[in-house]
Order: C-alpha cells, then structure tokens, then sequence
C-alpha cells in the first residue's frame, strides 16, 4: 500500500502511523488468510467474524485520523463506490454485535460419472448439490457428507464413488434483514463476499488519502 506523498508536510511528526493504515493492514492479513482457508469451518468462521470487525474499525479510525490531521470530520458518505456489498456488510456487523452472532453452513457439489456408449456425445455426469448445516460453530473439520447408493444386481448395496467434489461456505441468514440483503446479493460465499468487499475497501482508503491531503492545513 503507498501513502501518498502528502502526509510527508502534513502527518504529525510524533505520530509514526495512520491508524487506519493500521487496520488497513491488519484487514488485507485477515481477508488473505481467509481466502487459505477452506477446510475447516471454525477458522473460516473465526476470520470472517475478525474481518467483519475490522471494516467498522477501519472507518473509524480513518475518522479519528482525519480529524487529529485535517482538523475536520471525515465524510465517508462522501465516497461514491459503495456497493450493495459493503452495505451488507455494514449489517452484518451491527447484527453480529447487537442481535445474532455470524454463522455459516456449507454449500456441496458432488460429481458422479455417467457412463454411455452414445457417439459425439461429451462425458456426462450427475451433479449432486446440497446445503449443509453444521454440527456446531467450532467444527474444525468438514463434516461427513451426502453419499449415493446402488443397487446390485445380487441386492447389495455400494456405495457409487464420486469423481470430483466441492465445498464453499455460505452465510446463514438468521434475521429478516440479513435475509432480505443477502437475497439481493449474487453470493452468499463468505470468500466471494469478502474479496468484493475488500476491492471497495481498498478504494476508500485511497479516497480518504486523497480527501486528507486535500483537506489538511499543511498540504497546498
């Protein structure tokens, strides 16, 4: 991340960091550190939560830090690339806080190969799409999940082995208002969510760079 050359004349000579630089940072820690991980639930849950706190810090401390520089308040209204996403988020937080805490479940696709002799036709397979609630909130590791039988022709039963699986992590919606928000969203993928969200994030914070500068008593 670059500071902009303005805070040279303008930051403060004993304040070594910007908050919001700080927090800056200790967000991009955790949304990448999210985006590692994908197996176990508790620690995916764990670092969204973090991260979602983290986004009501980072505006906070970019107002603490612009009106200690600029000598005014910081109009985070003012910035126009907020997203349906970064409002949604901006819910999630207070509902974690103040009503229900965050909780995810798991979204599954399995693949199952379907054999045929039929020329010029591609391979076939069934796709076997569930969601899964979990166990509890502090599973460390990913459940044990849907499984197809079949039939034999001597009335065993076998399991039909899958040729490839995949798992996302979706939010649950555990009020009407989260609901309806996350309705209107593409995703509930916790990763896709946060990426987004972190791309928005990452404009604001050169937006309030700009605005520190443009506004502070020392910069021309």
């Amino acid at each position: 991340m670059v500071v902009d050359v303005c805070f040279e004349r303008v930051y403060p000579v004993n304040v070594l960091r910007l908050d919001a630089e700080i927090v800056m940072g200790d967000l991009l820690e955790a949304a990448a550190r999210l985006e590692k991980e994908t197996s176990s639930p508790a620690e995916v849950r764990r670092l969204f939560q973090q991260f979602v706190v983290l986004t009501q810090k980072l505006t906070s401390a970019m107002r603490k830090d612009f009106t200690r520089i600029a000598g005014r308040h910081f109009q985070a209204s003012t910035f126009t690339g907020w997203t349906a996403v970064t409002e949604f988020f901006k819910l999630l937080r207070n509902t974690d806080l103040h009503d229900l805490p965050i909780t995810i479940e798991m979204q599954h696709e399995k693949y199952i190969p379907l054999p045929h002799n039929l020329p010029g036709i591609p391979p076939l397979r069934l796709v076997l799409g569930y969601n899964q609630e979990l166990p509890t909130q502090l599973t460390t590791n990913v459940p044990q999940t849907a499984s197809i039988e079949r039939e034999e022709p001597n009335g065993s039963r076998i399991n039909v082995p899958f040729s490839d699986s995949h798992h996302v992590f979706i939010i649950q919606s555990r009020t009407p208002q989260v609901a309806k928000k996350l309705a209107a969203l593409p995703t509930a993928n916790v990763h896709m969510l946060t990426a987004e969200c972190v791309k928005t994030l990452e404009n604001l914070y050169h937006f309030f760079e700009i605005e520190v500068c443009r506004h502070s008593s020392g910069s021309a």
